[in-house]
């Protein structure tokens, strides 16, 4: 286990990564540049800002440790919690699985070495808070709209006051190779990532176990990725928990992709070589990804009890389930599991088709009424174009107006018939 402590601020630098492969941040490497290590995983990673933990992680001063273990086990809920962490450390292959108990962690008890009981205290300690998560969005459970059993546990884990120290990884990555877990906290301040955002076809950086491991998450304030990414890529939870603050998935390129360059490992006692596939990532933000076939589903559990969870344009993804709890829930439409989904509104309902079935009786027989004035104006058009009826022509002769074709002076006089007549035209009508 690498445990990296800070009483004040963690900044991983924003500077160049160095051509021999350092610079580039925390990283748990395994048997990564030594194959005859065989099957050794890599180290967990454990880092913390605004907490001072003295020699021998202590509980006298920063975390109160063994406080935290006796509330939590010896509370009603001891018997559930100890046998969730046993399940947890025996999916991640813990040499530890299978061999504690509750008497474990009790006080002056030497089955478990200082830095073995802090890790495991720690393990615990986000349990309790994935728990108290997921309760509170089931129905009839006694954590159902509350935060009391993780309220608790946060005060009694952190002890004394913390203080302030944000962590800040800027360009550069918290990584473990070949397996092991990763674990941060500020319990007195926040997390930000960033990444080369003036290039997108560049590898956004981040948390991210490539091999296998959990990712655990604890901040008093803001968890905010820009355009960095948390994931784990074959297996492994994601659970992160802010506070006071929000969590923000960030605008990373969903066009991204990465892989983690393949591996050759070679078993010493064996003989045998293998080849161990990096697998494929694409774009940033939250998620529990499966890279390779075969990675069992993992849990994704964010929340943000004073604050809002916002998947942004880089989205919050699982391969199994996604438990959200906060004030408010932004860009849900961005956000996709295998499995189940809680506390996320549900999709928006596509537009409704309209209702023609809905009218009332008058107006459909209104529009029966219309239809049919419609259907008799059409057939009366059209029988005056195929029947037009015969036309009349009536002349009447009303008089000559007397006398003969010669006036009494001899001259000769053109008669005009004076006549009224009544004409209407007809194909075949004449004078």
């Amino acid at each position: 286990m690498t445990f990296k402590s800070a009483g004040g601020n963690v900044n991983l630098g924003d500077g160049p990564n160095n051509p021999d492969g350092t610079g580039v941040g925390i990283t748990s490497i395994g048997n990564e540049r030594n194959p005859a290590l065989g099957s050794l995983t890599g180290a967990d990673i454990i880092v913390d800002a605004g907490v001072r933990l003295p020699t021998g992680l202590s509980s006298t001063d920063g975390l109160a440790l063994q406080d935290f273990a006796t509330t939590v086990i010896q509370g009603p809920d001891g018997a559930t919690y100890l046998s969730e962490l046993a399940g947890t450390m025996t999916s991640s292959g813990d040499p530890l699985a299978g061999t504690i108990s509750a008497s474990s962690f009790a006080s002056g008890s030497t089955q478990l070495s200082a830095e073995e009981k802090a890790r495991l205290d720690l393990q615990l300690f986000y349990i309790v808070l994935r728990d108290a998560g997921r309760n509170h969005n089931i129905v009839g459970s006694s954590g159902y709209g509350n935060y009391t059993a993780a309220e608790q546990a946060i005060q009694t884990f952190f002890g004394k006051a913390p203080g302030s120290g944000n962590i800040s990884t800027w360009f550069r990555s918290i990584t473990t190779v070949n397996g092991g877990n990763i674990d941060i906290f500020a319990p007195g301040g926040g997390l930000a990532l960033t990444s080369q955002a003036s290039d997108d076809s560049l590898t956004p950086p981040g948390i991210i176990t490539e091999g296998g491991g959990g990712i655990s998450i604890y901040t008093q304030q803001n968890v905010t990725l820009g355009t960095g990414r948390i994931f784990t890529l074959k297996g492994g939870d994601i659970m992160i928990w802010s506070n006071l603050g929000n969590i923000a998935a960030g605008a990373s390129s969903k066009t991204v992709q990465t892989a983690p360059p393949t591996q050759v490992l070679i078993d010493p006692t064996s003989g045998n070589v293998e080849t161990d596939l990096g697998g494929l990532a694409t774009g940033g933000g939250i998620g529990v990804l499966a890279s390779v076939a075969g990675v069992p589903p993992g849990n994704v559990d964010l929340d943000a009890p004073s604050g809002v969870i916002d998947a942004g344009d880089a989205g919050i993804r699982s391969t199994g389930n996604i438990n959200l709890a906060a004030t408010k829930i932004l860009n849900a439409d961005n956000i996709s599991a295998s499995g189940t989904t809680a506390g996320a509104p549900p999709a928006a309902p596509p537009p409704a088709a309209p209702n023609i079935s809905g009218a009332t009786s008058a107006s459909a027989a209104a529009a029966a009424n219309n239809s049919a004035a419609e259907n008799a104006s059409t057939n009366n058009s059209a029988a005056s174009v195929s029947e037009e009826p015969p036309s009349i022509i009536s002349v009447e002769v009303l008089g000559y107006g007397g006398g003969d074709d010669t006036d009494d002076d001899g001259s000769s006089t053109q008669i005009t018939p004076t006549t009224s007549a009544d004409i209407k035209t007809h194909p075949q009508a004449s004078l």
